[in-house]
């Protein structure tokens, strides 16, 4: 199998269409695939539940202030402190929309030609390495067989209960039977 590799690169929208005829000059282009995605819907959407929101505040900023009671206080202030996270969440949001719609990603998946790699004498034996490949499938053994323990333990009180409940059935029905 020929070596792989996948890039992703931002870059600014108004430089996208020459960093892509940049990126295809460097080899032979097997597929290209350009995505886009609108995000003014959602960034207006965003905007409308921040102005909401801001209102919430201020009718509980107006509460608060007529407030006299500790407790009716401290309850305003509550759902004050939640509303202004949401703002301040939605205002994250909005700015990371923002930012993000001002560059394009560009991910590029490489590949080579495997009759472009050197010849490889295959019949060199590399001891070490198998050392290596060796150790690596002793260790995925015992992994699997602890994995197995795992699901044995997980499961093995079900299967007493099953266990037990086929037995309970087998001795009814043969006492059943010796009865007749």
């Amino acid at each position: 199998m020929a070596p792989r590799a996948e890039i992703t690169i931002r870059v600014p929208v108004e430089t996208f269409d020459a960093a892509v005829t940049e990126l295809e000059g460097i080899g032979k282009v097997e597929s290209k695939t350009l995505n886009g995605q609108d995000v003014t819907e959602e960034f207006v959407d965003l905007e409308a539940q921040v102005r909401n929101l801001e209102r919430t505040e201020a009718q509980f900023l107006e509460i608060m202030a007529r407030a006299v009671k500790i407790e009716d206080v401290l309850a305003v202030q509550r759902e004050l402190s939640t509303v202004r996270s949401q703002i301040e969440r939605l205002q994250g949001r909005m700015n990371y929309l923002s930012k993000s719609a001002q560059l394009s990603t560009l991910t590029v998946y490489l590949s080579t030609n495997p009759e472009a790699l050197p010849v490889i004498d295959e019949n060199t034996w590399k001891p070490l390495a198998v050392a290596k490949n060796a150790f690596r499938s002793l260790i995925g053994l015992g992994q699997g067989v602890a994995n197995g323990f795992i699901w044995l333990v997980v499961y093995l009180p079900l299967w007493i209960v099953l266990f037990l409940v086929g037995l309970f059935v087998y001795k009814r029905v043969a006492r059943m039977t010796v009865e007749k």
